[in-house]
């Protein structure tokens, strides 16, 4: 069965993903979210997918921002 991966970081890229998902349907659809400092860039993705159901499929937030060094 072949998958779909999409690793977003900005909300530009989550509405690319969306479209994507769209136009290539598949059964599973893995979303990598990387983490940002950015609080409001982290709140506008969180709201896009809250308006466009990602479904069942799976989403995987990692933090690329460590504090220090």
């Amino acid at each position: 069965m072949k998958a779909n991966l999409f690793i977003i970081g900005t909300p530009f890229q989550l509405i690319n993903a969306l479209e994507a998902k769209q136009r290539f349907p598949s059964a599973i659809n893995i979303l990598v979210l990387t983490i940002n400092h950015s609080g409001g860039i982290n709140q506008k993705i969180s709201s896009i997918l809250k308006q466009e159901n990602w479904g069942e499929e799976y989403i995987f937030p990692i933090n690329n921002y460590q504090k220090g060094a």
